[in-house]
């Protein structure tokens, strides 16, 4: 579209739904990576005998598995309109803190 000569009116409303598709690419990709690497450590840190070995690791993924609970996957059983969803800029820095710890975990 933007490289229609016919774009140049709709130039700021085409910028402006380029900038939201990008961030909500970078969204859902962060998203993969943090159910991917939570839905593989989450059998391991629901077992008392691991925390137990790894108190500090089984902190941090706590940590993450609240916020995953509540922050994210919360947030879309209460409102699933994507729209919406997606225009929280919160969102993208919750899923990229929460996949920085899983990594460390």
């Amino acid at each position: 579209m933007k490289g229609s000569p016919f774009a140049k009116i709709f130039e700021e409303r085409i910028m402006e739904w380029e900038g939201w598709l990008n961030y909500t690419l970078n969204l859902f990709e962060f998203w993969v990576k943090v159910q991917s690497v939570w839905l593989y450590l989450e059998p391991v840190f629901t077992s008392p005998d691991i925390t137990k070995h790894l108190p500090r690791e089984g902190e941090e993924f706590k940590k993450v598995d609240a916020d995953w609970r509540t922050l994210i996957i919360g947030k879309v059983q209460r409102d699933r309109h994507i729209l919406e969803f997606t225009k929280e800029r919160r969102m993208l820095e919750t899923l990229k803190e929460c996949h920085l710890r899983l990594e460390i975990v």
